[in-house]
């Protein structure tokens, strides 16, 4: 406790969190009856967090979704919230999982590939029917889909020369997907139509890096970072 007169402490530090790994960057309400902070985990679960869509504000407390696998990154939920899809990694291997929010039953989506293989930024379709993902199965970080539960991945995009394509963001009307890659020299944002062949069309081309694109729902705008301005802003881009 600090005196509030002079700032200088008025008693004795008492611990308030005895975790294993690092507590960092405390930040006390004005009403001083909570702290947040950030919490180091060396098992990295995902937490959900009910929000109010018309202000933004959290509505109820937070809930750990993962329990069995650890190590997890990137999740997507699907758009009817009843599946929620990661990676979790395992070694130098990324695996995708899935998880059916009802009765949080998780299952791997993918094979054992080899132990070098690492699979990120899975993504749902509109419908739910499909996931697209990155892989490095035949190398390179490429793009690809899985059409439907159980059937066998295809390929969407082709790499070479160290390019890579990574973390997909599917339209709201499921016909393109977003993604960034630095097929081009730098990250930037590239679009690539729902369909075996069709070639992935550039949209951005600042000298900076642009990563994370992620949808309006109109399909009309991307959202997504980059350092194009010296700090790392957000930004929008119109998909036409």
């Amino acid at each position: 406790p600090p005196d509030r007169e002079t700032g200088r402490p008025a008693g004795e530090a008492s611990q308030l969190t005895f975790s294993i790994t690092d507590d960092s960057d405390p930040s006390i309400a004005p009403a001083g009856a909570r702290i947040s902070l950030t919490a180091r985990q060396f098992n990295r679960h995902l937490f959900g967090l009910s929000i109010d869509p018309s202000s933004g504000m959290p509505t109820g407390e937070l809930a750990q979704l993962t329990v069995d696998v650890e190590q997890n990154y990137y999740p997507d939920l699907s758009a009817d919230f009843s599946n929620l899809v990661w990676t979790a990694h395992h070694g130098d291997q990324g695996l995708l999982y899935r998880q059916r929010l009802d009765d949080r039953v998780e299952t791997k989506v993918t094979n054992e590939w080899e132990r070098t293989t690492r699979e990120i930024g899975a993504s749902f379709s509109p419908d739910g029917e499909r996931l697209t993902y990155a892989s490095t199965l035949d190398g390179a970080y490429e793009l690809w889909q899985i059409p439907c539960a159980g059937c066998v991945p295809v390929k969407l995009t082709n790499t070479a020369n160290g390019a890579r394509d990574a973390l997909t963001s599917w339209s709201p009307t499921g016909d393109r997907i977003a993604f960034y890659s630095n097929r081009g020299g730098n990250w930037d944002i590239w679009i690539i139509e729902d369909s075996n062949g069709r070639e992935p069309q550039r949209l951005t081309t600042a000298e900076g890096n642009e990563l994370y694109p992620v949808w309006s729902n109109d399909g009309r705008e991307l959202a997504f970072t980059t350092n194009q301005a010296g700090n790392l802003d957000i930004w929008l881009v119109g998909t036409d």
